[in-house]
């Protein structure tokens, strides 16, 4: 069905009041799914219950395209704002990019563990983020056909996403009753890196889901210290942070570093927020466990100070909750 936003006029009301009324009607052979219409409003596609996506012209309500490949129904769709492509997500898993010109799929990507429910194209981009029943986020980009990172912080299955107009943010929400938000960072993401920090990470779930030894205490035991390039890297640029706060507010110079310039830092404080923000979430505990005592009683003061002006306030309590655990 075709709704039209109208004013019309009230016998209550002076002023008139936004209705919807209904238009046009497109009758289908099979159960609807889902519906995207393309930004400059001449496409619509429709997803049906025979794992098919139909394309129509949307003045004339004539048949385009028709889209086939899924073993599943699909959930959920989006088109890109230039409206040259059109990614679909099914039950069956998988993410398949299309072409709007000719229908033809121009990659089938397994996305999910589960169903894949919700799909969206950054404005103005053909990247994309997917939700799915296995509680993920995944960022996309659909010229290379590559994932670009995966975000985790649902407990339990994700149902739906929506970005925003300006495409810094992600909103997503799901089976744990929570709305999430994702914000676009200055970060730069090198693929290589992503994934060997998820391969480090399934390492250390597979440990984690190994068999206690016979004879061992049923008590938790302490985290290793894992030393890598990533760890090593975020630990120096953490001290060297901490060691230009503390000059910068010794030397009492109105005038801020070149380098908490370069970052956009309004303060010495504002600074170290923002590199204690820069160190990757995956990497986080094994950076401040290389870090020696001394900075480690440095970098708490500063993290008071944070907590005290409520900068960074997620962030900065897990750091200081765990520096506590650790050297307590």
């Amino acid at each position: 069905k075709f709704w039209d936003f109208e004013l019309l006029s009230s016998e209550a009301h002076q002023q008139k009041i936004l209705s919807i009324l209904h238009k046009r009607t497109l009758e289908l052979d099979e159960g609807v799914t889902c519906v995207s219409m393309s930004q400059d409003s001449r496409l619509i596609a429709v997803g049906l219950l025979d794992s098919t996506v139909k394309v129509f012209f949307v003045d004339t309500l004539k048949f385009f395209l028709s889209l086939y490949g899924h073993k599943l129904p699909v959930v959920c769709m989006d088109i890109s704002s230039d409206s040259t492509i059109i990614a679909t997500g099914s039950a069956d898993r998988n993410m398949k990019i299309w072409g709007l010109d000719f229908g033809d799929c121009h990659k089938s990507l397994f996305a999910h563990d589960d169903t894949i429910t919700g799909l969206k194209f950054l404005p103005n981009t053909h990247q994309i983020f997917t939700c799915g029943k296995d509680g993920e986020v995944k960022h996309w980009d659909a010229d290379n056909f590559q994932r670009i990172v995966t975000l985790k912080g649902h407990l339990g299955e994700v149902w739906t996403l929506s970005v925003s107009p300006n495409g810094k943010f992600v909103a997503s929400s799901g089976k744990d009753r929570a709305i999430r938000l994702w914000e676009k960072t200055q970060e730069i993401v090198v693929l290589e890196d992503e994934r060997e920090t998820e391969r480090e990470e399934a390492a250390e779930q597979d440990v984690g889901d190994s068999q206690p030894v016979p004879g061992e205490q049923d008590k938790e035991t302490s985290l290793p210290s894992k030393r890598n390039v990533e760890t090593e890297k975020g630990a120096e640029a953490l001290m060297e942070g901490i060691e230009l706060y503390y000059q910068t507010i010794e030397s009492q110079d109105p005038q801020l570093p070149p380098l908490m310039l370069a970052y956009g830092a309004e303060n010495p404080l504002d600074f170290m927020a923002g590199a204690i923000g820069r160190i990757k979430p995956a990497q986080l505990e094994e950076t401040l466990l290389v870090l020696p005592l001394d900075v480690v009683e440095r970098l708490m003061g500063i993290m008071l100070k944070l907590l005290k002006n409520q900068v960074e306030v997620e962030i900065v309590s897990r750091c200081l909750l765990f520096l506590l655990e650790i050297h307590h």
